[in-house]
């Protein structure tokens, strides 16, 4: 299948699905190699909106922090944002043979909430699973994103949230630690 000519770009993780995996595999080994070649510290490999989470394209994704020897995000809860009757579990069994951390459960933005406050994060900070949990937030600073992003106030109002402090105090509540990436991908160096 082509690519919408108006725009050049998928509109959806559905429509993504029948993009051509060579070139899907491509263009994602340019954007790795690309970061790596700019001298960016590459922690590790995310699935913008699930998109390589979906069964077409979940062996490639793994294949790629393999190649490279970066974790990959994929959290037990995949099904909620990828098809419910797809089976990862033998992508999960991969994961743990190599060491990748065991992402529990998916916190994210709360799309569809234009007015996102305290008492949002409270819950979706409460929903945390014991272990391991991925945080894929998108708050951002006024400016230009309202002229072409038709979730604006969601990532306003995220963003005033967290930049407030009172997302720490929400963490704090919820018993979440932070940890970055970094410890990971170099404690998954050592093991390969």
């Amino acid at each position: 299948m082509a690519l919408p000519i108006e725009t050049g770009m998928w509109g959806s993780v559905t429509e993504a699905v029948h993009a051509d995996l060579t070139a899907v595999e491509t263009e994602l080994r340019a954007q790795v190699e690309t970061a790596l070649a700019a001298g960016v510290d590459v922690t590790h490999l995310d699935a913008h909106m699930g998109t390589v989470w979906q069964p077409a394209f979940v062996d490639l994704y793994l294949r790629l922090g393999e190649a490279f020897q970066l974790p990959v995000i994929l959290s037990r809860d995949v099904n909620n944002m990828a098809p419910r009757d797809f089976d990862y579990t033998p992508y999960f069994e991969r994961l743990a043979a190599r060491g990748n951390p065991d992402f529990q459960r998916f916190l994210t933005t709360p799309f569809g909430n234009f007015a996102p406050d305290h008492a949002t994060y409270a819950d979706i900070f409460n929903r945390a699973a014991p272990g391991l949990n991925w945080g894929g937030f998108h708050f951002t600073a006024p400016g230009d994103i309202a002229l072409y992003s038709d979730d604006a106030a969601t990532r306003l109002g995220e963003y005033e949230v967290f930049r407030a402090g009172q997302a720490q105090e929400l963490l704090n509540a919820a018993g979440i630690d932070l940890v970055g990436m970094r410890a990971f991908r170099e404690t998954m160096r050592i093991v390969a």
